[in-house]
């Protein structure tokens, strides 16, 4: 999720010389991460992290307790994902590379040597794919 949503970040923020690929994304989608980066900005970055650091963090239930800040960035991130695989793009019903996700999901299996993974060595990121787009709607459902 993290590395689509990066991708998408990086298709709307970067020069369109300096990419080599954009994904297809819509004015929703760049919405969202507008709001994603500005609830980013607002969540202080730890400049070292160790277990320490990660032992004093306030828990309940041994579960770590978010500050608005941090759910602020998770919502946004949400938002933006949730935002990204429903949205759909003009001519995305007769055009799948207009499909930021299958668009994604090319990219992801396009090898160096200009070939594509194989079936089985996708399967598991396709996985994890079904998992999150799931656990998405069962978010949003809610």
């Amino acid at each position: 999720m993290t590395k689509f949503s990066a991708a998408i970040v990086r298709s709307l923020l970067t020069r369109a010389d300096k990419e080599r690929f954009k994904l297809p994304v819509n004015g929703t989608v760049a919405l969202k991460v507008n709001a994603l980066v500005l609830a980013l900005d607002k969540v202080p970055f730890p400049t070292q992290t160790d277990e320490s650091e990660l032992k004093e963090l306030p828990k309940t239930d041994g579960l770590v307790q978010l500050t608005s800040e941090d759910l602020e960035a998770v919502l946004a991130l949400q938002d933006l994902f949730f935002s990204a695989v429903t949205g759909t793009i003009d001519g995305s019903t007769m055009d799948r590379f207009k499909c930021p996700v299958l668009s994604y999901v090319a990219c992801f299996a396009y090898q160096p040597d200009d070939t594509f993974l194989t079936a089985s060595e996708i399967t598991p990121m396709l996985a994890i794919w079904k998992f999150l787009l799931r656990a998405t709607a069962l978010f949003e459902a809610r």
